[in-house]
């Protein structure tokens, strides 16, 4: 999934944790290229839907903006 939220360009992937089970894992990559920064995140929270596993990886994306990057 690809989204964008205050300038910034946001790619959720889920991955099976642990591999060949039934509950997924956000991987969420920042990038906020006005300010040159990219950040890779990786929860330790897993879902028994790839769409949680996604949403909970929106909101950690947004928290960090919102958090870091105020101006972007």
């Amino acid at each position: 999934m690809k989204w964008a939220y205050k300038n910034c360009d946001i790619e959720i992937t889920t991955m099976l944790d642990p591999p060949g089970s039934d509950y997924f894992t956000p991987i969420v990559e920042v990038d906020c290229k006005t300010l040159g920064t990219h950040r890779m995140i990786a929860t330790g929270n897993s879902f028994p839907t790839a769409e949680l596993a996604e949403q909970h990886g929106m909101d950690v994306a947004r928290k960090l903006i919102d958090k870091n990057f105020r101006d972007s």
